[in-house]
């Protein structure tokens, strides 16, 4: 099983959504945006993560949006 998805939003939207299964966070940020528009839910049946490691969960999936998706 992959770690991080990512997915397009509605068609025209310019949007996009990253999940990292193992943690069951959700982020959703505009194409090209991921760091001035991201806004992270979590998966209605995981478990909150504490503050560092949802830090740390978005940097990683920041590290894998710029190694495997960078346009």
């Amino acid at each position: 099983m992959e770690r991080f998805i990512l997915k397009e939003g509605m068609v025209g939207d310019d949007y996009w959504f990253c999940t990292d299964q193992a943690h069951g966070i959700i982020c959703g940020f505009e194409h090209g945006r991921f760091s001035d528009t991201r806004r992270v839910a979590m998966l209605q049946d995981m478990e909150p993560p504490d503050a560092h490691t949802l830090e740390e969960v978005i940097k990683e999936m920041g590290d894998w949006l710029r190694e495997n998706h960078f346009d």
